[in-house]
């Protein structure tokens, strides 16, 4: 496909998305970079792909524990989502999810799940209960809970969203 084929950045988003998933961190990187260079002198750095990028970016960085890195390329992600698409756009309240994963992997626990149940509150809020990224999110406060020894947080967590989704199947499977 040529540079300016519509279909060019969904191909990109998915490329990007396919390193990260089969956790080709370094790859992921340079290629988040480059596109992101491109996608910002095409588009600008509001663009929604411009700001998809960073997501891909800041998640191959922080799992090649370039952890100041990835915190500030989360951090400029997530001010330029609010301000684009506001502060509760799907795309934010995942994002933020995973930015959350910065705060657990550099041991601030706290600051993690500060931010991690905002995130699923705001799912929950927006998205629906069922919604399948409000479930994921669900799974990643209650992972967190179980890294950190929190086993009583985690069981009332659990339990509290099975009392909200009865279907989840993350809070089924660690309560049966």
């Amino acid at each position: 496909l040529s540079e300016d084929h519509w279909l060019r950045p969904t191909i990109v988003n998915e490329r990007g998305y396919y390193h990260v998933a089969y956790r080709r961190m370094a790859e992921a990187e340079v290629f988040s970079q480059r596109w992101l260079a491109r996608y910002r002198s095409k588009f600008g750095r509001k663009h929604p792909y411009s700001i998809m990028l960073m997501h891909h970016l800041a998640t191959a960085l922080l799992y090649q524990s370039k952890y100041e890195e990835a915190r500030e390329v989360y951090e400029e992600a997530l001010a330029l989502q609010e301000e684009v698409l506001g502060q509760d756009h799907p795309s934010r309240i995942k994002m933020m999810a995973e930015y959350s994963w910065y705060f657990r992997f550099t041991g601030k626990f706290e600051e993690a799940e500060k931010i991690i149940t905002e995130a699923f509150s705001t799912a929950q809020k927006v998205l629906g209960v069922t919604h399948p990224d409000t479930r994921k999110i669900s799974s990643w406060v209650s992972g967190m809970y179980e890294r950190v020894d929190r086993r009583p947080k985690r069981l009332a967590f659990l339990h509290q969203v099975l009392n909200d989704d009865p279907g989840n199947p993350h809070a089924r499977e660690h309560l049966a």
